[in-house]
């Protein structure tokens, strides 16, 4: 059917389960990307393959965690196992627009798909993938931030709880305070004279409940991409805490409407909180920390040389 019906169809599925709820939109075909209706029978072939592909090795994926709950289940331990499944922040949008189907160099196997492959999706697929958020992988859009995160645990989570969708957002941070509280086990505060840095995130405990996670905001930055995220709203910034933009999230989660302009006191405060987490994360200054990684890799070359010597 191509990127541009599938699109429209995850959507709907979203719809229909309730994942997706009627404030959100479908993001626009990404740009540069052409409808799926204009391209010639070899352009489609090669994208149908390329996605076949993907879906390959989804389906393979699958099977190997069906393999581990069989397990589980047959040993007894299934109920009182809680499972983490959550999936990688964004569709990648490597391999130009139309992605690519490269085979490694004097490989054995020059089979599309084979281990020596590396299929990369491309923006089409990718903007697929991230229905029906925009941008991707190495963006601090939706697209490029919003994952799935599914929680298994039987004896710990209530019948009435199971299949249900949460609402408040959770981070990759906050698995580690959850599995502690669950352990019932105390963070370190230093390993062998040296202080550790307390956890970042807050446990998903209450979630189990469908209470609230009461935190003030979350915060993200990937190659120089900054965002703050609150209860209802994002701000982001593509260029090193320039040029912010704004969105509320309860009304427009796929980030379609930019507020800034129209808030310019609510940027001016979101801003100053992200600031204030970069300098105490160790995120700024920018050119700092590039200085600090050209410094490491002088210093181990020259110890490499050394021990050459």
């Amino acid at each position: 059917m191509g990127w541009d019906e599938c699109r429209k169809q995850r959507f709907e599925q979203q719809k229909k389960i309730g994942l997706a709820t009627d404030a959100w939109k479908l993001s626009s075909r990404v740009k540069n990307v052409p409808a799926w209706d204009t391209l010639d029978e070899k352009q489609k072939n090669k994208s149908n393959l390329l996605m076949a592909i993907y879906a390959g090795m989804v389906t393979a994926m699958d099977r190997g965690i069906g393999q581990v709950l069989d397990t589980l289940k047959e040993t007894g331990q299934i109920d009182n196992t809680i499972i983490f499944f959550l999936s990688d922040n964004g569709g990648c949008a490597e391999g130009g627009t139309f992605g690519n189907l490269k085979v490694k160099k004097n490989a054995k196997d020059t089979r599309l798909g084979c281990p020596d492959s590396r299929p990369m999706l491309g923006k089409a697929w990718a903007n697929v993938n991230n229905t029906p958020f925009r941008l991707y992988k190495h963006h601090v859009h939706e697209g490029g931030t919003a994952t799935p995160l599914i929680i298994h645990w039987p004896k710990g989570i209530k019948k009435e709880r199971h299949g249900k969708f949460y609402r408040d957002p959770g981070h990759l941070i906050d698995i580690m305070p959850t599995c502690v509280e669950l352990g019932k086990a105390e963070y370190p505060k230093e390993y062998k004279g040296n202080k550790i840095k307390p956890m970042e995130g807050l446990s998903l405990v209450p979630a189990f409940r469908g209470k609230p996670i009461k935190r003030d905001a979350l915060y993200f930055e990937h190659e120089g991409h900054c965002a703050i995220r609150t209860e209802n709203w994002t701000l982001l910034s593509l260029n090193k805490t320039k040029n912010w933009e704004l969105y509320d999230n309860t009304k427009d989660r796929s980030e379609l409407k930019d507020l800034a302009g129209k808030f310019p006191e609510r940027v001016k405060e979101m801003q100053a909180k992200w600031i204030a987490w970069g300098r105490r994360a160790d995120v700024l200054p920018f050119a700092n920390r590039s200085g600090r990684k050209k410094a490491s890799s002088r210093e181990e070359k020259k110890k490499k040389k050394i021990e050459r010597k």
